[in-house]
């Protein structure tokens, strides 16, 4: 059985790894990676928001980190907001470049 929160489908593999790679070099922080998923991860549903388990998932196929690292990033910066049930969104006018 799977958790439909945690499935993220990738069409392009080399696109991915390309974008590892860029992530690694530019030695993105755990916050930056989770700006540039969140509104892309938002706008897969109607409300804008993306569940943790899925916020989790998109930034685990860029960097390896333990849910509690995402959760903890999540809470500790405004811009991203939680809206209730796990489930969050990103306010670009809090966001204060990291």
């Amino acid at each position: 059985e799977y958790d439909d929160l945690m499935i993220l489908g990738i069409d392009d593999l080399e696109e991915l790894d390309q974008l590892v790679s860029t992530m690694t070099s530019q030695r993105r922080t755990l916050a930056s990676i989770i700006k540039s998923l969140l509104p892309s991860l938002g706008r897969l549903t109607p409300q804008g928001t993306a569940h943790l388990k899925t916020i989790y998932s998109a930034v685990n196929m860029l960097r390896r980190v333990t849910p509690g690292a995402v959760f903890a990033e999540l809470m500790r910066h405004p811009a991203f907001q939680a809206v209730g049930d796990q489930y969050w969104q990103f306010n670009s006018q809090k966001w204060q470049g990291r």
